[in-house]
């Protein structure tokens, strides 16, 4: 855990420790986790482990830069797996590519020049933040893409930050909410968050910026020092895509598709409960947008909303075809509500059923809710397996099917709570 309070000679001694550069403290070769260091969502990483199984290979770049920073051309590097090996290149880019195959998994190592630094990526997987207030979407100016070896990188224990050269201040800053929001969470659910984790923060003006192939998000500096007109919710997004990355990690959303509300409400729920002793200010901005979302499918003339239909994992519904298709898009276009605003809804939705839940068994519920959800192997990790484990915490499982009237008095009244 990193301590709470800075003084000048520990700024500059974890500085030094944790490296611009991100050199080894010792002499000897590094050697990295592939399949780890590219930092890929839980649901990316079940979806990877399927498409490995069937032959086709998961292809990794590799780029390799030297104690200079410059591009480490011709640097030679080994791939290791259980039972085998081999010997990578770099190219005049300081990059070499490889392919990850069924025979390395579950677990291939690369091993790494002493002193040199290797940032792994994969095409399959790009993470998008919103920076500003700049409109996304059809005909909106394409995303500024980040690069993450222009950046300064700070480590510890599995947790990364990447800055612009003398931004080290605001690094820590950074560094230490995290540390802060992963001892939050390991004692108070007993959830060991995944890792990898962390943050990139960057001074680019861009309505959107994005980071491809890993589990960094970006963040402008201005947005996480507060520095910006419209209030913003940097750690309470931080804190929602560690839960939900640690949570679908073991298969949530690919064993059921409905169990979208799970990671999301789950995640919503401790980002709301973490800011709201740390972080107050950005409460009611998310609170507000709940009601305001609600009263949106109200308009509309929508009075129920069922979180395992009307609020899906993508990664599932893009592959939906015929029949099911028809269906789902039937179900999301109910009462006339457009199946985006239906969607975003579902966040609220979701954040009150966990909310009740809580209410109801306390944190020791949670607590039983989260170990059956990352237990490994578990074969009921489904809607009707948690609707089952439920039952067994509570003495009866609540509805997943939410009367939004009642939705929007008790999201007021939490808004109400906060604003005061």
């Amino acid at each position: 855990m990193l301590p709470h309070a800075w003084n000048v000679p520990a700024i500059l001694a974890l500085t030094l420790l944790l490296g611009a550069g991100g050199a080894n403290a010792n002499d000897d070769a590094e050697e990295v986790d592939v399949l780890k260091q590219l930092g890929l969502p839980g649901m990316a990483r079940a979806h990877i482990k399927t498409m490995v199984e069937r032959g086709i290979p998961l292809s990794v770049e590799a780029k390799v830069r030297g104690t200079d920073k410059a591009p480490a051309k011709g640097a030679k590097l080994e791939l290791r797996w259980k039972g085998g090996s081999k010997t990578l290149t770099t190219g005049d880019a300081g990059s070499v590519t490889f392919g990850v195959t069924a025979e390395m998994l579950p677990s291939p190592k690369l091993v790494v020049p002493a002193g040199h630094r290797v940032t792994l990526s994969t095409p399959l997987m790009r993470i998008s933040v919103a920076t500003g207030s700049g409109a996304s979407g059809p005909g909106a100016p394409a995303p500024e893409v980040l690069d993450l070896d222009a950046l300064e990188r700070m480590t510890h224990d599995g947790l990364e930050v990447y800055h612009p050269e003398g931004r080290e201040a605001v690094a820590l800053d950074a560094m230490q909410f995290l540390a802060r929001v992963r001892g939050y969470l390991d004692g108070r659910l007993g959830l060991e968050v995944e890792t990898p984790f962390g943050l990139a923060l960057h001074d680019r003006t861009a309505p959107r910026v994005n980071v491809i192939g890993r589990s960094v998000f970006p963040f402008s500096i201005k947005a996480w020092k507060g520095d910006t007109e419209r209030p913003g919710m940097v750690h309470w997004v931080q804190i929602h895509e560690w839960v939900e990355l640690t949570l679908v990690t073991p298969g949530l959303y690919v064993q059921d598709k409905q169990t979208r509300y799970v990671g999301d409400g789950l995640a919503e729920l401790l980002s709301y409960e973490y800011c709201r002793r740390h972080h107050a200010h950005e409460v009611p901005v998310r609170l507000k947008q709940y009601v305001e979302r609600v009263d949106a499918l109200l308009k509309a003339g929508k009075t129920t909303y069922d979180l395992r239909r009307d609020f899906q994992a993508h990664v599932q519904t893009r592959t939906l075809t015929g029949a099911e298709a028809a269906d789902w898009r039937r179900r999301r276009l109910a009462g006339g509500v457009r199946p985006s605003l239906n969607e975003v809804a579902g966040y609220a939705l979701a954040f009150l059923y966990w909310h009740r839940i809580q209410q109801q068994g306390g944190d020791e519920a949670l607590r039983q809710v989260v170990a059956w959800i990352v237990k490994p192997d578990n074969p009921a990790r489904n809607g009707t397996g948690l609707t089952t484990h439920l039952t067994s915490v509570l003495g009866e499982a609540p509805s997943p099917v939410i009367d939004l009237t009642e939705a929007r008095a008790a999201l007021a009244s939490l808004l109400a709570k906060a604003t005061h």
